[in-house]
């Protein structure tokens, strides 16, 4: 009990130094900061009153507890001038609060990091103009919801993406590129990477096979040309992004697998087509998406995929053999081929087989083709020489017109990727014992101006 009263008698007399503070210096805070005040100038000030109440002191506790008190009294003067203060300041600010984004958040707001609410996909789906809903999408920053609601909100994303206004959608493009990178930061993310890149893909598809005359009609050829341009040039970064970062899903993949070879690897009689494969062979020469991808799939469901159900390997065959000038990327698909699948295991009964008519993505994913169907080994050794000296020839051809002294990476890495494939025919043909010396004789011909790659081909020939 003796200690509470002592505390108690500490409060009240704190609470009576704090009040004559506070009615010495009302105005204090509008001339100086409080915060600066040092408790020895306050005592300077109160120097007088404070001998006089010594002198009445009958103990030394009596002096510590009137010093302990003084100083609990001055920093409660500070604080409460400080506070009014800062009222003070608030009032001043109101009108500029109230229009500050940033100064104006609520205690929820600040619960979410500072940014506002999540986007919920009824007021997406629900915007009542395009322009409305798009301004709403910029405001996500949470992924979360965008994957949780993703089923409902990619066909709006897609509807807009074929809708009438070129400046939506080049945003909305940017909007997908920009959450494929946030989504980089979690493997939890990979199924919505999966759905925007698909996006992405199907807008292309739509666009110069399904609807390439109604798009024509709002389009103009540069801003056409620009569009797709873009939607290549982002679909073509995100997938080789998902492949090199080993993240390849089958279940996820498939649904990109068809259409992508469908359209970047076959022949047709859309000009749409022949854009966008013009496209993707400037912005990636050497195949790199499809060399990324080639390395995560096994190589029965490759010559499945490539073979039988999108017959792109005869497709390939016919676009080199009928080109005035070989396409250079398609070159470096076929190596990539032979690379993964070495000379014995190639499907070379494909090149071959005749071309059908066009279908669409539903028809060719509906095949009745099995995947179990695999290559037979004595059917594809039969009549596999022409195909194997004309595809020596395509690459003999390229390499030698390439520059042989060149600072381009690219043709440097294209160099690379042909030169792979020449060697893998060579040492095929040197393991079988079939027509290797003739072939050999005919590589060292043709590339006897460039030494150096010479070397390289024997040496690696060594080596087996």
């Amino acid at each position: 009990m003796t200690w509470r009263a002592e505390e108690h008698k500490l409060e009240v007399l704190t609470a009576a130094l704090e009040e004559q503070l506070t009615l010495a210096y009302p105005d204090c805070v509008h001339n100086q900061n409080c915060d600066g005040v040092q408790d020895d100038i306050l005592e300077e000030i109160f120097k007088l009153p404070l001998q006089d109440a010594i002198r009445k002191l009958q103990c030394a506790e009596d002096y510590e507890e009137l010093r302990l008190a003084f100083q609990q009294a001055v920093k409660m003067w500070k604080s409460n001038n400080n506070n009014n203060n800062n009222k003070t300041i608030c009032q001043n600010d109101e009108t500029q609060r109230s229009t500050d984004p940033i100064l104006s958040l609520s205690l929820f707001d600040q619960i979410q990091g500072g940014f506002g609410p999540p986007i919920a996909s009824e007021e997406i789906i629900g915007a009542p103009s395009d322009e409305a809903r798009l301004a709403l999408l910029g405001k996500i920053v949470y992924l979360d919801g965008l994957l949780m609601d993703w089923n409902e909100i990619f066909p709006i994303l897609r509807k807009d993406l074929n809708g009438p206004s070129f400046e939506n959608a080049m945003e909305l493009i940017g909007l997908h590129r920009k959450w494929f990178d946030q989504a980089r930061s979690s493997c939890e993310y990979t199924p919505l990477q999966y759905g925007l890149c698909q996006n992405l893909l199907e807008t292309i598809f739509a666009n110069v096979v399904v609807g390439a005359q109604e798009k024509e009609t709002h389009l103009t050829d540069k801003c056409r040309s620009s569009f797709l341009t873009s939607l290549v040039l982002n679909w073509r970064d995100m997938w080789l992004d998902l492949m090199l970062r080993d993240q390849y899903s089958p279940d996820l993949a498939q649904e990109m697998e068809v259409p992508m070879l469908v359209l970047f690897l076959s022949s047709s009689s859309s000009d749409g087509c022949c854009l966008v494969q013009e496209i993707l062979a400037m912005i990636d020469p050497c195949s790199r998406w499809f060399e990324a991808w080639v390395d995560h799939v096994s190589n029965q469901r490759l010559v499945f995929l490539l073979g039988t159900q999108t017959c792109t390997l005869a497709h390939l065959w016919h676009r080199l053999k009928t080109a005035v000038t070989v396409p250079v990327h398609l070159l470096s698909v076929l190596s990539i081929m032979i690379v993964r699948l070495r000379l014995s295991l190639f499907p070379w009964k494909y090149l071959t087989m005749p071309l059908l008519k066009e279908q669409t993505v539903e028809e060719l994913r509906s095949s009745s083709c099995s995947q179990d169907d695999v290559v037979d080994a004595d059917e594809t050794s039969r009549n596999i020489t022409p195909m194997i000296d004309q595809t020596l020839a395509f690459f003999l051809d390229t390499v030698y017109n390439l520059p042989a002294h060149t600072a381009s990476a690219a043709v440097a890495e294209l160099k690379l990727i042909i030169l792979h494939g020449i060697e893998t025919i060579l040492s095929g043909c040197k393991a079988e014992e079939v027509d290797f010396d003739p072939r050999y004789q005919k590589v060292i011909s043709s590339l006897k101006d460039q030494p150096i790659l010479i070397d390289r081909i024997s040496i690696d020939l060594l080596t087996l």
